[in-house]
């Protein structure tokens, strides 16, 4: 099974908030988590080293999402 646990907050306080969540996941479960942030948590200087996460995924900012939305668009318009 794949978990993927998204944490949108902005700063490294809030993920520190959000850990002992994201570590009852994977407990439940029995697996590691990917997890995916914003990268201004930080998040890969302080949790690359946890058993119960799998990989830190950053999420695109609004400009990349936006690009790639239109990208997406443009191919189902095509078919």
């Amino acid at each position: 099974m794949k978990i993927l646990v998204i944490q949108n907050r902005m700063g490294i306080g809030d993920m520190i908030m959000f850990l002992p969540f994201v570590k009852a996941i994977s407990n439940y479960y029995g697996e590691q988590v990917s997890l995916m942030v914003k990268k201004s948590t930080k998040a890969s200087e302080y949790l690359n080293e946890e058993k119960y996460i799998k990989e830190i995924i950053y999420l695109l900012t609004l400009l990349w999402q936006l690009a790639l939305c239109q990208i997406t668009i443009m191919k189902l318009m095509l078919q």
